[in-house]
C-alpha cells in the first residue's frame, strides 16, 4: 500500500515537474524586470529579465528533478565492480 502511494506521488510529481519550472521562470523573469526598469534601453532590460528568467527556473528544475529522484543522481559504482574484461582475472590453466 505504502509503495504504491509512494508511486503515485512520484508519478504526480513528474506530471507537476513544467509547472514548477514554468512558476520559477515566471518569478525569475518578474524579478529580472525589477532589476531590468533600472537598466537603460530595453533590450539591455530584456537580456537581463531572459537571465533572470534563466537563472531561477535551471536550478529550482534541477532541485525538483533531483527530489523526485530520490535525492540521489545515481547509484555510485563499488571501486570492486567494473565492465572492463581486462580486469578479470582468468582462472589458472591445469
Amino acid at each position: 500500500m505504502i509503495r504504491a502511494v509512494r508511486r503515485a506521488i512520484r508519478w504526480v510529481g513528474w506530471l507537476l515537474t513544467p509547472l514548477v519550472a514554468g512558476a520559477a521562470a515566471f518569478l525569475g523573469a518578474w524579478l529580472g524586470a525589477a532589476v531590468a526598469d533600472r537598466v537603460a534601453g530595453p533590450r539591455a532590460g530584456l537580456v537581463v529579465m531572459v537571465f533572470g528568467a534563466l537563472g531561477a527556473a535551471w536550478p529550482v528544475t534541477w532541485w525538483w528533478v533531483r527530489a523526485l529522484r530520490g535525492g540521489r543522481a545515481g547509484a555510485p559504482t563499488p571501486p570492486d565492480a567494473t565492465n572492463d574484461p581486462t580486469s578479470v582475472e582468468e582462472p589458472p590453466i591445469p
